[in-house]
């Protein structure tokens, strides 16, 4: 009954952070760093000692990250902001605690399912209410974080964080998360068919959220999870239904897919200048990985980074910009380790591609990386459950 008992509180924990790092609702928690998740990222440590004292794959990379990301302050004579570094270990704090939890047994498959498809109604639900005040011309409405008035669609409104390429980035994996956890569940792929008939709604809520916020971003993840229904099996009945849904898109005039063609001809011009003046926005994702090229590895100040703020001086608002100028190559990488090691089981993979392409690749103080990492160790401590209870089936057999 106590084993129970805990179970219950480890997921009532996991769930509230999860929940947490998955939105940003602006009434309580302004839009810049917010007070809630630093009260709540200053809990977990407690957590961890009181709750789910264990070293971890997660507890190691953290503490690896963290002590190379002060000692590399020293070793280009940088004057240490101490208030960033502690915010950067606030968010690992939190991150190693639900990796515990997970792996203390705070989820099964059927209540993470649930979960995200809570999440992913709320967020639809929230959307749609956003897009019916705004197009009747309602001002701001902190009550349903309708936190500013769209300057150029009505239908363009913020959703549960605080702008529509938050939510489209925070929907997609909710969306993924859904999809994997509903397969480990049924022991298969799941089809568009099965969806259709099981969770048309959903499916149905969840499409139309990502295309009528006008997001370039929530194109490109629409795009990533499309690959998901590209197997054997589907592939006969999924490429003309995406086929005909992407004809009927680049045939209208749907200003995300007009930007996101322009932003594609810019880049393969291999020029991030070329893509900065065609799209500005676009060219925070697309330009970091372009302007990678041109790192010059012989200067150690690639390898530990230029300081802090300097890729903010030079203009640089992307997250990746900002690792790999600010904090060095060798930060970005020991991200990397922690995501491969702990959240990602397969490089060569969607998952990969969605922390690449639409999260740009980096770890860093923002809340969706977090949920990113987050969703996606669940999914990998379920995709390895699977894999011990299989080889356990086959020991006894064997046996």
């Amino acid at each position: 009954m106590e084993i129970k008992k805990n179970n219950h509180i480890l997921r009532f924990i996991a769930s509230f952070y999860l929940l947490l790092m998955g939105q940003q609702y602006v009434w309580l928690e302004g839009d810049l760093v917010s007070p809630v998740k630093v009260t709540a990222m200053c809990v977990s440590p407690l957590i961890i000692i009181f709750l789910v004292p264990r070293f971890s794959k997660a507890f190691v990379w953290g503490l690896v990250y963290l002590l190379w990301l002060f000692a590399s302050m020293y070793l280009r004579f940088d004057s240490p902001r101490l208030e960033t570094l502690g915010y950067s270990a606030m968010f690992f704090c939190m991150y190693m605690m639900f990796y515990n939890l997970v792996y203390a047994g705070a989820f099964t498959k059927e209540y993470f399912q649930r979960l995200l498809k809570v999440a992913l109604w709320a967020y639809i639900i929230a959307i749609v209410i956003q897009q019916v005040w705004s197009v009747a011309g309602g001002g701001e409405l902190p009550l349903i974080n309708f936190h500013y008035v769209p300057p150029d669609s009505a239908m363009k409104v913020p959703g549960l964080s605080l702008e529509p390429s938050h939510s489209a980035r925070i929907m997609g994996i909710l969306f993924f998360g859904f999809l994997k956890t509903t397969e480990f569940i049924n022991g298969e792929p799941v089809t568009l068919a099965y969806l259709f008939s099981k969770y048309r709604f959903l499916l149905l809520g969840f499409i139309y959220t990502m295309i009528s916020m006008f997001s370039g971003t929530a194109i490109f993840v629409l795009g990533l999870l499309s690959l998901y229904f590209m197997s054997k099996k589907q592939i006969f009945y999924t490429i003309p239904f995406f086929a005909i849904f992407m004809i009927w898109l680049f045939n209208t005039d749907y200003e995300p897919v007009q930007r996101m063609l322009v932003t594609s001809e810019a880049a393969l011009t291999g020029d991030a200048q070329n893509v900065i003046e065609a799209d500005h926005s676009a060219a925070a994702r697309v330009a970091p990985f372009l302007n990678a090229f041109a790192l010059d590895f012989g200067d150690s100040r690639t390898w530990l980074g230029y300081g802090t703020d300097v890729a903010l001086a030079d203009g640089h608002l992307n997250e990746m910009h900002t690792v790999w100028t600010d904090r060095g190559v060798i930060t970005y990488f020991l991200g990397w380790g922690l995501v491969f090691s702990c959240a990602i089981t397969e490089f060569l993979s969607i998952p990969t591609l969605i922390f690449i392409v639409a999260f740009g690749g980096t770890v860093s103080n923002i809340y969706y990386i977090w949920a990113f990492l987050m969703i996606f160790t669940v999914i990998s401590y379920f995709f390895y459950s699977e894999k011990v209870s299989a080889n356990n089936i086959t020991n006894h057999k064997i046996t």
